[in-house]
């Protein structure tokens, strides 16, 4: 495997990025208010959705409506969002989250940051919840992010975003039988929102229970470099040498890709950031999970965090970190 590790090379400048936690950089931070409705109004978020109708521009020049569509815009600045069905009724930002206010005094939680991205089509409240999760030396934040679009990409949910603080790192993963996330039905009875927001708190803290429980179990589990160039041959291994008639390598850019996202994760490695990271299985998680948010290639979008807090919507974050996190649980039983 030694052969798959090329030596420093410097990291093309498209892929170094800054290390912010995707929804705090992409809102506003509102600690210390006691309302959503507050938030909402220091995040800009006091707006409405309307719904208009919607339609196609013939060769011609017509106009003709397309009635099994419509398209839902803000109301503040008539900003357009992708289209959506005849039957779509939007979920108002009120409606999302001035509910939270009857029931997080009850778990110790607290307003953290609001914001909206892509022009307002995806708007969210993340919530700190009471008692950080301490991982060997790690320090580990607990969050409950609440998120509804506007243009039918997501319904009204929420779900867990632990942070670890000494990076930035985000590490949703796959706890045990432990719930992550929680959808809201579209309801009008407030006591069927207010014990809808119960329950995903109730979820939120039944997850981080078993989310300190197990990964602390990765710190006592002695771990190398070549532990860690194992697994990356499973996970994330370098692909296959493809040549024409004349035998000329013609994927070699993508495998010298390969490459250095190997020598980098390995550097991740040997240099932790901190002591509980140092020679054991955590470190293996934090080494390609910290590659994985910010130094991996990133398209379509100059946003980093905003690219980052779209995977966490799509449930799909960091699907190498996922893969690494399931092999080992499955390889040294850290569940049982």
């Amino acid at each position: 495997m030694s052969n798959n590790i090329i030596t420093n090379s410097v990291f093309p400048s498209s892929i170094v990025s800054v290390k912010e936690v995707p929804f705090t950089s992409l809102g506003e931070k509102v600690e210390g208010l006691m309302s959503a409705s507050q938030c909402m109004e220091k995040a800009g978020l006091n707006w409405n959705v309307n719904l208009a109708p919607c339609y196609m521009k013939l060769p011609n020049g017509e106009f003709v409506e397309v009635k099994e569509n419509q398209v839902p815009y803000r109301d503040d600045t008539n900003t357009p969002f992708k289209a959506v069905g005849n039957r779509y009724y939007p979920f108002q930002n009120k409606q999302c989250f001035d509910f939270l206010d009857n029931v997080i005094d009850d778990f110790g939680a607290k307003y953290d940051t609001a914001g909206a991205f892509d022009n307002g089509a995806i708007v969210f409240l993340m919530l700190e919840l009471s008692n950080n999760i301490v991982i060997g030396d790690d320090k580990v934040v607990p969050y409950l992010t609440m998120v509804n679009s506007h243009n039918g990409s997501t319904s009204l949910k929420a779900f867990t975003t632990p942070i670890r603080i000494t990076c930035s790192n985000t590490l949703k993963l796959a706890i045990k039988n432990a719930v992550s996330s929680f959808s809201f039905r579209h309801t009008k009875n407030a006591n069927g929102k207010i014990a809808q927001a119960r329950q995903s708190l109730e979820i939120g803290y039944k997850y981080y229970d078993e989310f300190g429980k197990e990964l602390n179990k990765l710190t006592e589990i002695s771990a190398n470099v070549d532990d860690l160039k194992k697994i990356l041959e499973v996970v994330f291994p370098v692909i296959s040498e493809r040549k024409d008639i004349e035998g000329n390598i013609l994927n070699e850019g993508a495998i010298t890709k390969v490459k250095l996202a190997h020598n980098k994760i390995i550097n991740n490695f040997e240099n932790g950031d901190s002591n509980s990271v140092k020679n054991n299985l955590w470190g293996i998680v934090n080494a390609i999970n910290s590659w994985e948010l910010w130094d991996s290639e990133i398209r379509n979008t100059n946003s980093r965090s905003e690219r980052q807090a779209k995977s966490i919507v799509n449930g799909r974050i960091h699907p190498i970190t996922d893969k690494t996190f399931d092999l080992i649980k499955s390889k040294y039983l850290i569940t049982n």
